[in-house]
């Protein structure tokens, strides 16, 4: 009996013991299984943020192409505008330079068609101031010979007298030695 109990305890304790066993088996599966589920789940919400984080990447890379694409077509209408700008001062420049350079030109020719009368002046007066001079001159020339025959008339017209005054002093003389013979009136010099 005894016997029998320790096999009967032995049967039940060996039934109870693989009955325990599956039921430790169990549990571990069952907690093996919520392990699982839990390193799931989690694995699930990483991949989940994962793809939340690649959306969101995505979207910010997006947006800074979207940006950088605008920023782009500003710069370039910018560069446009600032081209458009430039060729247009450019050629109001250009413009101005050219109507500046034509200006000058004129001045300049201007200048020199005044120089050029200048000269033509002052080659007129040049000539007029010598012909002035020589006119001048010629006056000079015909007063000194003016002067020249004055003084040429009255050294005759003294030669001439005091030949004359000889010769009447002569003939007084004579008349004087020979009163019969020389009949000589003598004249004033006014009545000449």
């Amino acid at each position: 009996m005894n016997k029998l109990i320790i096999i009967v305890f032995l049967a039940i304790s060996f039934n109870v013991s693989a009955s325990l066993e599956d039921e430790l088996l169990a549990i571990h599966k069952s907690e093996k299984a919520d392990i699982q589920k839990i390193q799931n789940a989690k694995e699930a919400t990483r991949i989940a943020a994962l793809k939340a984080e690649k959306i969101k990447y995505e979207a910010k890379e997006h947006q800074r192409r979207i940006v950088q694409k605008n920023k782009a077509k500003q710069a370039e209408l910018a560069s446009k505008k600032e081209a458009e700008y430039n060729s247009e001062r450019l050629g109001d420049k250009y413009r101005d330079q050219s109507f500046e350079d034509k200006v000058r030109q004129l001045n300049l020719e201007e200048m020199r068609m005044k120089l050029v009368e200048r000269k033509a002046m002052s080659q007129a007066r040049i000539g007029k101031a010598e012909a002035f001079a020589e006119n001048e001159v010629q006056k000079d020339t015909v007063k000194v010979e003016i002067q020249r025959a004055r003084t040429d008339v009255a050294r005759k017209n003294a030669e001439s007298d005091a030949t004359l005054k000889s010769k009447l002093g002569d003939a007084l003389v004579e008349k004087a030695k020979n009163p019969d013979t020389y009949n000589v009136n003598i004249k004033k010099k006014e009545e000449w």
